[in-house]
């Protein structure tokens, strides 16, 4: 039925290397091996290839900016994949990791308000310092590295409160999170206290998945 599939690529190709596999979560990242597995599934009538890593995601994110489709239908939530409900009339939550990286990055670029349909953006501008404290205290750090020379450019500030955040907040929750993980004990905690809805607003369906280890 088809001769090639392109894969989008998680990372541009200069950060791609052996040393960043395991990811800020501590386990290990596949997505940066797919140059090199991707192959690995070729036939004689399929070639898979990993596209896109000549861009890193901002500059993906420039490139549909613009373009009506993804303005309608652009999905991207985290929440919508764990169970979560999503905001009424809208493709994503506005409020998950995902969902604030994207916002950012399309804010940083002054695309956001394209993408209404799709996303809150008003409750997104109302709470800018939350939204980006929390996207600068546990997101990864190219993906800051990328978005810094944008706000700088198009003269967005960042606002003291999303400093504050990030580092009072967010970093110390990921910092936590990090080493307490692997807890038994707290992940019965976390989940019987419901503390995953309480930070996240959604029940995350790791309890169910994982229910009879915990």
């Amino acid at each position: 039925m088809f001769s090639v599939y392109y894969e989008s690529s998680s990372y541009p190709l200069e950060q791609i290397h052996l040393e960043a596999l395991q990811n800020y979560s501590g386990t290990l990242d596949g997505s940066m091996l797919d140059i090199y597995t991707l192959p690995c599934m070729n036939t004689d009538t399929l070639t898979f290839y990993s596209a896109g890593t000549e861009a890193t995601r901002i500059e993906k994110q420039e490139a549909i900016a613009d373009y009506p489709a993804a303005q309608k239908f652009l999905s991207v939530c985290g929440i919508e994949y764990d169970g979560g409900e999503i905001a009424e009339n809208k493709y994503n939550c506005s409020r998950c990791e995902k969902c604030v990286r994207t916002m950012t990055n399309f804010y940083a670029i002054n695309k956001l308000d394209n993408f209404a349909e799709v996303f809150d953006v008003q409750d997104y501008k109302a709470n800018f310092a939350k939204r980006l404290g929390r996207w600068m205290g546990i997101c990864k750090k190219h993906y800051i590295h990328d978005l810094m020379p944008r706000l700088r450019q198009n003269n967005i500030k960042i606002p003291f409160g999303a400093r504050v955040y990030a580092l009072l907040f967010w970093r110390p929750y990921s910092f936590l999170k990090k080493k307490l993980r692997n807890s038994r004990f707290v992940r019965r905690l976390y989940y019987k206290f419901n503390i995953d809805r309480k930070i996240h607003g959604y029940r995350s369906s790791v309890s169910e998945a994982y229910k009879d280890l915990m």
